[in-house]
């Protein structure tokens, strides 16, 4: 395999969000949990995702846009359009729990951007299955499908990558991108990884060939930042990067401000911006972070040797919360994350942004 299926980038967040509740709950009132269904109303077709929420998007021939290199203005507008598609709204746990006879426990907006979703299954309290993580918009260009498995489930073209230990499945969007499962065995299957991916996807064919948009309602709650185009969001801080700094997309809801040049330095020289929901980062104070409030919003502060990172809380009345059972558990929020090379770059960059998107 060039690449093997990902798995979470910070696992001391990652493991935060393993708090248990006994089943997957039905949407109650507020902000409970995201409860992805597979039937609903009329879906437009991807083609028509692209337009303008009105929120944060790149207008046509901006100073915005013309920041963003030409070679990188296609993959601009395919996030665009991406990041219109309700990932969670991609998964289905009647489905998952009919492959796995396991129950559903969990499914979350990924920690990684606003267009990834995890799904994570469980035999009883304590014990742990499969975990499935989904992420729209993955890049996966002609390379990486000539060295997988193409294959047909659910009535759908797809290729897959397996190692010893997991396996991703991934259905294209375009030439460069797709629609991407991964999951990894677990002491005790009885099922290869790949075997559940196919049998679940297989039953998925029918909304995944018609993605669900956001403002759709097939889940809740609704995530006003995934309005937000996160190049608008880095365009606030190109000042701060230099004269001639550009706009570098790097994922469906990330995006970096870049200088031009630079010198050799093992702090960051970019400034990226990125859209994302996770546990309350009140919880990153015990293992150092510092809290701080930019502008309206709660935020903290992490240094590292590299940088730092902030994370700055947005419209915090909307939350999921991940543990029903647990009276000391922290919700997961909306939340935009700041890099850079210090920490006072990252909160004067903060509040930046918070002044071009609006604040919630």
């Amino acid at each position: 395999m060039a690449r093997p299926p990902r798995h979470p980038r910070s696992p001391t967040r990652e493991m935060i969000m393993y708090r248990r509740f006994s089943a997957v709950l039905p949407l109650l009132g507020t902000a409970l949990l995201l409860s992805a269904c597979t039937s609903g109303g009329d879906i437009p077709p991807l083609a028509d995702t692209a337009q303008s929420t009105g929120t944060g998007q790149v207008p046509a021939g901006s100073a915005i846009e013309q920041s963003i290199p030409e070679r990188d203005r296609d993959t601009a507008e395919a996030y665009a359009a991406f990041r219109a598609i309700d990932a969670c709204a991609l998964h289905d746990v009647e489905a998952a729990t009919a492959v796995t006879g396991d129950k559903g426990d969990e499914i979350t907006p990924d920690q990684d951007g606003l267009n990834g979703c995890i799904l994570r299954l469980h035999k009883s309290e304590f014990e742990s299955t499969w975990t499935v993580f989904l992420e729209v918009g993955i890049l996966f260009p002609p390379e990486l499908r000539h060295e997988a498995a193409p294959e047909t489930v659910g009535g759908m073209a797809v290729f897959t990558r397996e190692d010893e230990r997991g396996c991703a499945l991934s259905k294209p969007l375009d030439d460069n991108h797709a629609i991407e499962v991964r999951t990894s065995t677990y002491s005790g299957a009885t099922k290869k990884p790949c075997d559940v991916l196919r049998e679940y996807v297989g039953k998925l064919g029918e909304v995944w060939n018609d993605p669900p948009r956001r403002d759709s309602g097939r889940t809740s709650p609704r995530l006003s930042l995934a309005d937000v185009d996160p190049c608008v969001a880095a365009s606030a801080v190109l000042d701060g990067v230099g004269p001639s700094a550009q706009l570098s997309p790097k994922s469906v809801f990330a995006c970096s401000a870049v200088p031009a040049s630079a010198a050799p330095s093992k702090k960051s020289t970019d400034i990226e911006i990125a859209l994302i929901m996770d546990e309350d980062p009140a919880s990153l104070v015990a293992a150092g972070a510092r809290e701080v409030t930019i502008g309206s919003h709660r935020a903290v502060l992490i240094e590292r040797a590299t940088g730092c990172l902030s994370y700055v809380v947005w419209e915090p009345e909307t939350e999921v919360v991940v543990d029903r059972q647990s009276g000391d558990a922290l919700p997961s929020l909306q939340q935009i994350r700041v890099r850079a090379g210090t920490c006072e770059a990252a909160q004067a960059a903060a509040e930046k942004v918070l002044a071009k998107i609006g604040r919630r």
